[in-house]
């Protein structure tokens, strides 16, 4: 029997291209476990494809180690999943301070595709940077709602993650139709079932 929630889970990847499959994988597995539903399951992992390719494209190249040192030093990105009665959470920490970008993209244009599929998909989501040390990156996160959930609310002090809190800043939300956005996720899922990854922004 489960214990009673919030249930959370916690991955360390590299910052290298498999890591998105792993990254899927892992949120596929652990949100079944945790009985969440399958519409839910599947949106929560294009979310965590999107996160996740974002972490790698934007992470820093490796600090390069003296010749003694015998290895480089390889940049890494964190995926936090969080799981609430009626909604998950999504988390995905990396290295680079540079803010996710809600752009304008038409259904041609592949820049740009990703997080307005993220948009689409959340009930919210945004960015906050763990703390004032450039070093510490940021973490980009989004909340994905059960079928027939109300409408989300800031929870209680008690009950907030410690990384990072629910109440963070939002990204400015799409402006694109509906019929857009869904031709948008269509694109973007149908790129998945052929490729295996998620597009690259």
């Amino acid at each position: 029997m489960n214990p009673p929630q919030p249930w959370f889970s916690k991955l360390e990847l590299a910052c290298e291209s498999t890591a998105v499959g792993w990254a899927r994988i892992h949120t596929r597995d652990t949100l079944r476990h945790w009985g969440v539903p399958e519409a839910v399951i599947d949106d929560a992992v294009l979310v965590v494809s999107e996160l996740a390719t974002n972490a790698i494209k934007h992470s820093r190249k490796p600090v390069q180690p003296p010749p003694w040192a015998g290895q480089s030093t390889i940049r890494r990105f964190v995926l936090a999943l969080w799981c609430y009665p009626d909604h998950v959470q999504v988390y995905v920490k990396d290295e680079d301070r540079t803010p996710p970008v809600l752009r304008d993209a038409t259904n041609l244009d592949p820049n740009g595709r990703g997080l307005h599929l993220v948009d689409s998909l959340s009930s919210k989501w945004g960015y906050t940077f763990p703390t004032p040390d450039p070093s510490s990156g940021k973490v980009v996160w989004a909340q994905i709602e059960f079928p027939g959930s109300p409408p989300p609310t800031d929870l209680p002090e008690h009950e907030r993650p410690h990384l990072p809190p629910p109440r963070l800043p939002e990204v400015p939300q799409s402006h694109d139709g509906r019929a857009t956005r869904m031709q948008n996720i269509s694109a973007f899922r149908d790129g998945v079932m052929r490729h295996g990854h998620a597009a690259a922004r």
